[in-house]
């Protein structure tokens, strides 16, 4: 793994450096167990049509060890006009530095109603590696950093902090000292999906920028 790490710059994992993996308090990425985030907006189909988009996170009390960390679980949806098209089991633990290590994914790709892929990439698991979902002190100007690395699978997700100090409104609430990460992937290196986060709340918008903006 570590040579993994090094030829594809992973940041190095130490399973020591986890003494209370499930407690996630990082301020830009707090996971709570219970807490339900509801995004809701619009995707453009293949065709050009605009149809409606829901992604529904709940973070549970469940945990699952991985690579010798005790690892957060949360459970995703996601509805597309409508229509169950994935469902996931996503994993997190954070470091005793701060940051929050996104540890892999199982999810489950659904075509009316029957599972047509699962997409799996768990630490240690055919190459896979662990990445960083959110720095503990993130900063403008610094480098990208892998969220994570599922060769079998493609699964190849960057963020770079891409601006500090943002308003923004929701329909929830308006928001100041907002922190935007821009994430993009070896297969979409001309787009950037951009997460914006609100202190103490966590992720609050997500928006494109370059080749694929949808919305």
């Amino acid at each position: 793994r570590d040579s993994n790490a090094a030829e594809h710059d992973l940041p190095a994992f130490d399973p020591g450096n986890f003494s209370n993996p499930t407690t996630i308090d990082n301020q830009w990425a707090p996971m709570t167990p219970g807490t339900h985030f509801v995004y809701e907006g619009t995707t453009v189909e293949d065709d050009g049509t605009v149809v409606p988009h829901r992604i529904e996170v709940t973070i549970t009390d469940l945990t699952k060890k991985i690579g010798g960390v005790d690892s957060v679980v949360s459970w995703d949806v996601d509805y597309t006009d409508n229509e169950l098209v994935e469902a996931e089991l996503a994993f997190y633990a954070q470091d005793d530095d701060g940051n929050v290590w996104r540890m892999g994914e199982y999810p489950e790709e659904y075509d009316a109603g029957k599972v047509i892929a699962a997409p799996t990439w768990i630490h240690g698991l055919a190459d896979a590696h662990a990445g960083i979902d959110m720095p503990a002190e993130p900063k403008t100007g610094t480098p990208s950093y892998a969220q994570g690395w599922g060769p079998a699978v493609g699964w190849t997700d960057r963020g770079q902090v891409d601006a500090m100090g943002q308003e923004l409104c929701v329909p929830v609430d308006c928001y100041k000292d907002v922190l935007v990460i821009a994430e993009t992937s070896q297969s979409e290196n001309n787009a950037f999906q951009l997460k914006s986060y609100a202190p103490g709340v966590g992720n609050i918008h997500v928006g494109w920028r370059g080749e694929g903006e949808k919305t």
